[in-house]
């Protein structure tokens, strides 16, 4: 088991080490991770990071004859990793010839053999002398084990692409500005079926083709493919049916050509030009997404309602699926203060209590599938909690939904569904307008509209903050207090 709680391998991977020494690092980690009986600990150190490797107790005396608390760790530094062996080097004959670590020397110091380590070869030989044949596990150290299919991608983290190609624990050498790592905009992540990696530079240009690219103020982001791909091209086709339950698309960007890229999330596909190619236009969903002014001022990013694709027609989004949402590529327009006029006509008597029970079932059906939504979205992100609708037990809260970003931080959202257009007003309580003040980026408005009540499915826009900030508050009736005397 690998326990990193200060995130200190993301930390490495950021970091000036050489490349030889991260792939090293990565490949280490990924044999240990099936062996339960390992506790692999990442502690971030004053000299480094540290691997401090632990065994159960029962085995160190089944192979030593003793029990042993912490036999083996390994120290990374900037150019190498030291392996020591804890007062273990009569065990291990004291020397580095055993491990046919030919740059390396073993050096005694205090009760402990040191071993350096400065590449991927030299790391697999010591799992093959220590852990394979003097411990008798089982790690897989072969050559054609080269690469790791999942990127450790820490949000809003700082990447080169460097060092997402040192992730890959490629034998190839990284070439800056050459390959697939050092100069595509689309990478595919080594063995998975669909996963990749956008690099995205706004305003970049290639071929005398300028992207023209942004990200809304909902995270809705403008992409274009490369200029020479067309519909049918069997890429394009990949981004059309992605399925962000299945595979992902890692969003790398940056605003400044000479800076890294900065990691915004993963991405959904919200729709495309099916009129426009050469290149094709996308838009995207940035999934969890959440504005982080002082890291978006930090890397230049402006957001608006950049449209790369202005004039063209989208595709329209189909409710097609039980307990389907589908976020809205656009906003509801402005709205006009409603004039009032001194004489109230209605045509015909209201049935009230049809009217509270209709309103009542389709506020139940969108809580619902904002409820399953959230849950999805905590399962994916593999936070161990649950998301609540606590609207069930209390309806005064002034939020129907508990929830969690992907910090583990509490969210409440409040749900606002309709059987009606995008551009429909709803109503809203003074109390949960307060919340909403209280409760400032942590409170949500998830607005859904067009609701199928049959399936049950919605198309929806969410707004965060305090609702005054986004929203015109208009009243429509009065509380009114008897003032005579009979």
């Amino acid at each position: 088991m690998i326990n990193d709680p200060d995130n200190s391998l993301i930390k490495l991977n950021n970091s000036d080490t050489i490349v030889s020494v991260k792939k090293a690092v990565n490949f280490f980690l990924d044999s240990f991770k099936s062996q339960n009986n390992f506790n692999v600990n990442l502690i971030d150190s004053s000299k480094g990071i540290d691997l401090r490797i632990y065994l159960e107790d029962n085995k160190w005396i089944d192979i030593f004859g003793e029990k042993k608390k912490q036999p083996f760790s390994i120290l990374i530094g900037k150019k190498s990793m030291t392996f020591y062996f804890r007062d273990n080097h009569k065990y291990f004959n004291d020397g580095s010839s055993n491990l046919n670590i030919k740059i390396s020397k073993t050096v005694k110091k205090g009760g402990e053999s040191t071993i350096r380590l400065h590449n991927l070869q030299e790391t697999k030989n010591l799992i093959d002398f220590v852990f394979n044949k003097k411990l008798g596990l089982n790690l897989n150290t072969k050559t054609n084990a080269k690469k790791a299919k999942h990127l450790n991608l820490l949000r809003y983290g700082k990447f080169s692409r460097n060092d997402l190609h040192a992730q890959t624990v490629l034998e190839k050498d990284f070439v800056e500005g050459a390959g697939k790592w050092g100069l595509h905009g689309i990478v595919k992540v080594p063995e998975t079926k669909n996963n990749f990696v956008f690099f995205v530079t706004f305003g970049s240009k290639e071929g005398g083709h300028e992207f023209k690219e942004g990200i809304t103020k909902e995270g809705l982001l403008t992409w274009q493919s490369q200029p020479q791909q067309r519909l049918h091209h069997p890429r394009i086709k990949d981004f059309i049916n992605h399925d962000e339950t299945v595979n992902s698309i890692h969003l790398l960007l940056r605003t400044d050509p000479s800076d890294d890229y900065t990691y915004l999330g993963d991405l959904k596909y919200v729709s495309h030009d099916p009129e426009v190619e050469m290149p094709v236009q996308f838009k995207w969903q940035i999934l969890d997404w959440e504005i982080k002014k002082s890291i978006f001022d930090e890397i230049g990013l402006k957001l608006g309602k950049t449209d790369g694709s202005k004039g063209s027609k989208q595709t329209k989004p189909k409710l097609t699926k039980t307990n389907q949402l589908i976020l809205t590529k656009e906003l509801p327009k402005k709205g006009k203060p409603i004039k009032r006029t001194k004489n109230y006509r209605v045509k015909g008597k209201t049935d009230y209590e049809k009217k509270s029970k209709d309103s009542k079932k389709i506020g139940d059906l969108g809580e619902e599938l904002v409820l399953k939504w959230e849950q999805e979205k905590l399962i994916r992100l593999g936070i161990h909690k649950k998301a609540i609708r606590v609207s069930l037990d209390d309806d005064s809260l002034g939020y129907d939904i508990e929830s969690y970003n992907e910090q583990e931080q509490r969210i409440y959202i409040e749900v606002k569904t309709t059987t009606g257009s995008l551009n429909t007003p709803f109503f809203i309580t003074p109390n949960e307008i307060e919340v909403s003040k209280e409760k400032g980026e942590q409170f949500f408005i998830y607005r859904l509209f067009n609701l199928d009540k049959e399936l049950p499915a919605a198309e929806y826009y969410f707004n965060q903050g305090a609702v005054e900030e986004s929203y015109d508050i208009v009243p429509t009736e009065f509380l009114a207090y008897f003032n005579s005397e009979m």
